[in-house]
């Protein structure tokens, strides 16, 4: 429509809207000509239905003009009646966060839609004084769109198009805060866009909020003082679980001020309802103090309409109020009663013991049946001046949320001080909650010291409740344990010397060898010297471990015997020694092992301790002494951090005359990191390398040979592993150490290659999360290999459809008696066009075939089923190589599984291609509910096959020929196939075989998986007909995730028919958002 702006014109429409519901709002748009300035301004908009001549008014009075007003060219207006909008028209603040990368930042022009529950915003240019703006790296852009109320928000989408100055723009997130209501909304993106998936360019991208997440508002007292230089920290609990610490940042950074508030955004998914929170600060900058006003809670995602107000007023503070830097508090739920609030007194018991007193600063952590109070310094003594005191009891009071039925205490202190050591008594611990004052014991009755007893400054003290006393007593066992030093053993120097013991059940803690009498020398040559140490209950005791720190001016320790007997039962052990501890001279050990046949290897490693500077190691030398069979392992080389290859690990071939020296490789690791928002890391990363010749033992991949910061998303880091072959890979054990906030990883794969020039690399797929509450819930994981690719073959191969030759495939497993029937597998070979299924006879430990598999386009994976005769003893698929004579394609498949007497088994794997991703292998959970009719169990035979949009599961069996299935009425039987992804699922095929003649299996339903939207249901009769039709009152069905309900049609009361002769009756869906599909009959 050509609009005249000068002057007030009216100008008529006519339009053709399909049926929308009740029109709430109008979008209008003015689209100019390029190098024009359009103007126009907009009144009035009235809607009149043709037919039943309703009126709809939306006032507008709006220049749509990049000169006036917004500077926008579109404008949405809501339905007028009565003189008022019937929602109203707000404004949505939009800030978007860019990445603080490398050439993060972009000009050109991106867009933005915001979806909410009544619709959406339109697609809108982000942009200020009506042209695009530059997003720096590392910025936030702040924009503004209005639009009709949308309601609560649900997604947004985002989009940028690359040009020529600008390739690519990574965006971190998306902020939405709606002012009128005081809603904010947070969509993280972490990517670059544009971006490529599968081979397409996308530039659009939508982002939805993080179930979860929380809004935090501090609120600081409103006076000169009240603000604090110290970082802040929050820990929540849940029913479920609790989260913390959570940064929520330091005064340092213009945080906690006077008279403000902060807001925070924090996820605390899994944990149930809340029931409280602890805040607190750890006490450092110039001015620490803090006057905390409340705290406020929100729910983000999903949005909750009720904010939590928990309010503080007081300090946070050692020198003020009750001299506490943390305060606990309780949250209400509605269902439940509020938990009081207690005050918790501390009474701690310093012992009478010589130097028993200590000036450092003590902790102390109460747990429950209900959570626990936090590690709390014992800062304040109620009763004494001076804390810590010889036969001294002090007390402290502790304030937090009821903890239940108080179960342990964990007691440290930090060894500040001189004669930092401490002789614990006991602790007792008094509070009242309703009308029962309780006291709880803690006993403890040892040293806090790193030279005495234990050599820990920290212990876990239990509850001494009734009946407790004579369960510790008989787990704990007390050793007497006597030490001969040898006569040529130097004069002692003071040194921490310590002692493990292993049993069957267990090791010890390092136990400190110390005198029981303060000023005592222990370990004068021809000494026997004598310690009581206490253990827990280890078993029968097989091997001890000593050890000793090397202090300035220590010579050396010559130790001649260890004797231990255990008081209780008299259980007496002996350990004949004779060894130097010391780093001065040629170490000559005896080190006793099970037969370990021909030694071909040895493995040396050593910790990186704080001064570490290394170890020059030249040679070992072993001799075993009944038959005096000598290896030699030449070394000369370093273990440290900081030369050459910064190794603490080395693996050393055997050099003798009766075996071939093994090489040893520095193999190359590549950890590739997803493609998942939070899917990096900074935690410390360790592998273990497994082969057909033993392991390369745990290494930390601590150097990178790619650049930049190790384990970040979409990223791949290569890492060197030396160590002496291994021979056939098999599996690698991957994981890290939790160190850091947000340390889950979400890893891909790990490929492993013999050394940096080979053509070849062993893959091993993951696709899940290394976390504690995602995915497997694990941050160490085992992954086994699914075979072996080249490095060198083209990315995409389009074998068999432009290039001539055949496939070679060589199929290697375990070896098969002349007496035993030929094996009969089938090989179904899966392409992006067709799949093929080749038959196999196995006769002997390897066999080779040839096929061109002709018109099935790229493979994309490799099924094994079989065997359909009857097995005498199990046979053992290994590997499949398969060689394209044409392309020289090639790969390697593990499948290392075992074929069975009776047994129908189904394997499959993906296909390996040089730098391109394997599809993963997919572990589906079915859930096979059993009908709640009568007479609707039995035992027999089922199988499942599972079809999806790229391929099919193949017959799984889910039971053995010998080991039969029983469904008990209404029960759920869960199973789990593995399967390369097969995508959206879309049809499950089952079938069962009873025991019971004339019995068919009914089955209420089946879970696999999202299918979309369910339109209809098919019942089908796989086996002869029923001769009666089952009658049908009525089918509904669940999803158990979204508890939404569908309901079914049922004209027909019968499936397969009143006689049963039909074979499948289809039942139409009844739907809200769209009518059912009618019936037709076909002849």
């Amino acid at each position: 429509v050509k609009i005249n702006n000068i002057g007030y014109f009216s100008d008529f429409i006519q339009v053709k809207i399909n049926n929308i519901g009740n029109i709430y709002k109008i979008r209008i748009e003015l689209d100019g000509l390029p190098n024009e300035q359009p103007e126009w301004n907009l009144q009035r908009v009235i809607l009149q239905h043709l037919k039943s001549k309703k009126i709809l008014n939306f006032p507008a009075n709006t220049w749509l003009s990049k000169n006036r007003d917004d500077r926008e060219f579109l404008c949405e207006l809501p339905v007028v009646e009565g003189g008022k909008p019937i929602y109203p028209i707000v404004l949505y603040h939009v800030y978007v966060h860019t990445g603080d990368f490398e050439q993060a930042e972009t000009d050109s022009a991106v867009y933005l839609c915001i979806y909410g529950k009544r619709g959406d915003s339109g697609l809108r240019l982000l942009h200020k004084t009506g042209i695009p703006v530059t997003f720096q790296r590392g910025m936030v852009s702040l924009f503004e769109v209005e639009a009709v109320s949308l309601g609560k928000l649900q997604k947004v989408l985002l989009r940028c198009e690359a040009n020529t100055k600008s390739q690519h723009w990574y965006c971190d997130k998306v902020i939405v805060r709606e002012a009128e209501n005081n809603s904010e909304y947070i969509f993280n993106c972490g990517r670059w866009l544009p971006f490529m998936s599968q081979g397409i360019i996308h530039s659009e991208i939508e982002l939805y909020p993080q179930e979860g997440d929380w809004k935090i508002t501090v609120v600081t007292g409103d006076f000169e003082t009240a603000g604090t230089t110290a970082t802040v920290f929050l820990y929540a609990y849940g029913e479920n679980k609790a989260s913390g610490p959570i940064i929520l940042g330091s005064g340092k950074e213009q945080l906690f001020n006077p008279n403000s508030e902060d807001t925070f955004k924090v996820n605390l998914s899994n944990l149930g309802q809340l029931y409280k929170i602890r805040i607190g600060h750890d006490n450092t900058g110039n001015d620490p103090s803090w006057y905390l006003e409340e705290v406020r809670l929100e729910r983000v995602v999903p949005l909750s309409d009720r904010e939590i107000c928990l309010p503080i007023q007081g300090w946070l503070s050692e020198d003020k109020d009750e001299g506490d830097t943390w305060r606990e508090v309780a949250i209400r739920n509605p269902e439940k009663k509020l938990l009081p609030l207690l005050v918790y007194e501390v009474h701690v018991y310093t012992g009478a013991k010589f130097g028993a007193e200590t000036d450092s600063n003590v902790y102390i952590n109460i747990f429950g049946t209900r959570g626990d109070a936090g590690k709390r310094k014992l800062h304040r003594s109620k009763n004494n001046n001076v804390k810590f005191r010889h036969g001294q009891m002090d007390i402290f009071c502790i304030t937090a949320v009821s903890l239940g039925d108080l179960e342990k205490v964990l007691i440290s202190h930090d060894g500040a001080g001189p004669g930092s050591g401490w002789f614990l008594d006991k602790i007792v611990i008094k509070h009242k909650e309703g009308e029962e004052a309780q006291e709880v014991v803690f006993p403890c009755n040892r040293w806090l010291d790193e030279y005495q007893d234990g050599g820990k400054s920290e212990w876990e003290l239990t509850a001494n409740k009734e009946g407790s006393s004579m369960k510790t007593f008989l787990k704990a066992q007390r050793w007497r344990v006597q030490v001969k030093t040898d006569g040529d053993s130097p004069e002692p120097q003071e040194c921490k010397r310590t002692l493990v013991i292993y049993g069957s059940k267990g090791k010890s803690d390092e136990l400190l060898l110390s005198p029981q009498t303060p000023g005592y020398v222990c370990f004068l040559p021809r000494a026997t010297d004598e310690f009581i140490v206490e253990t827990g209950c280890l078993g029968d005791v097989y091997k001890i471990r000593v050890s000793c720190d090397d202090v300035p001016g220590f010579k050396g320790w010559h130790l001649k015997s260890f004797h231990l007997q255990e008081l209780h039962t008299k259980q007496e052990v002996n350990f004949e020694c004779n060894c130097w501890l010391t780093l001065k001279r040629e170490d000559k050990e005896l080190v006793e092992t099970g037969c370990l046949g021909d030694v071909y290897k040895i493995r040396v490693s050593c910790d990186d301790v704080p001064g570490f500077k290394g170890w020059h190691l030249k040679s070992f030398h072993l001799q075993e002494l009944h038959t005096k069979q000598e290896v030699n392992f030449e070394c000369n080389c370093w273990l440290t951090l900081k030369r050459e290859d910064k190794e603490l690990v080395k693996e050393f071939p055997a050099v003798t005359e009766d075996q071939k020296t093994l090489p040893v490789y520095k193999y190359v690791v590549s950890v590739h990191t997803g493609d998942r928002w939070g899917a990096e890391t900074f935690a410390n990363v360790y592998l273990t390398l497994y082969g057909k010749r033993g392991d390369t033992g745990v290494r930390k991949l601590h150097t990178s040979l790619t650049k930049g910061r190790k384990f970040q998303r979409n990223k791949v880091d290569s890492f060197l592993v030396e160590a002496v072959s291994l021979g056939h890979l098999q599996k690698v054990v991957i994981g890290h150490d939790g160190e850091g906030y947000g340390a889950g990883m979400y890893l891909k794969m790990v490929t492993v290659k013999e050394s940096q020039d080979s053509d070849k690399e062993w893959v091993f797929p993951l696709w899940n999360w290394l976390d504690t509450h995602l995915g497997l819930c694990e941050t160490v994981c085992e992954i086994v290999t699914v075979g072996r690719r080249s490095t060198l073959s083209p990315k995409l191969p389009e074998i068999n459809m432009k290039s001539s030759g055949f496939w070679i495939m060589d199929i290697t497993g375990s070896d098969l008696s002349g007496e035993e029937d030929p094996i009969c597998l089938s090989l179904i070979f899966y392409g992006n066009l067709s799949h093929k299924k080749l038959s196999l006879r196995v006769t002997g430990k390897a066999i080779q075939i040839k096929d061109e598999l002709a018109d099935i386009g790229s493979i994309y994976k490799v099924q094994v089923t079989g065997p359909h005769s009857e097995l005498k003893q199990p046979w053992h698929l290994d590997l499949l190589h398969m060689k394209h004579t044409g392309t020289k394609e090639e790969m390697c498949l593990a499948f290392d599984c075992w074929f069975n007497p009776k047994e129908d088994k189904c394997v499959e794997l993906p296909a390996l291609y040089a730098d391109q991703e394997p599809l993963p292998v997919v572990e589906y959970e079915i859930h096979l509910h059993t009908g709640d009719l009568k007479k609707a169990d039995a035992t027999g035979e089922v199988y499942l096959h599972i079809q999806g949009e790229k391929s099919d599961s193949g017959k799984r069996w889910l039971n053995s020929r010998n080991s039969l299935i029983t469904f008990a009425r209404g029960q759920v039987d869960i199973f789990k196939i593995k399967s390369v992804y097969l995508g959206k699922l879309n049809q499950v095929h089952v079938g069962f075989k009873s025991l019971r003649k004339g019995w068919s299996f009914f089955s209420v339903n089946l879970t696999v998986g999202d299918i979309g939207d369910i339109t209809k249901v098919s019942f089908v009769l796989c086996g002869p007909s029923l001769r009666r039709g089952i009658k049908l009152h009525k089918l509904q069905l669940k999803d158990l995730d979204t508890k939404q309900e569908l309901s079914f049609h049922t004209e027909a009361p019968y499936l397969f028919g009143e006689d049963g002769f039909e074979t499948v009756t289809e039942l139409a869906a009844v739907r809200p958002d769209q009518p059912p599909l009618r019936g037709m009959l076909l002849k």
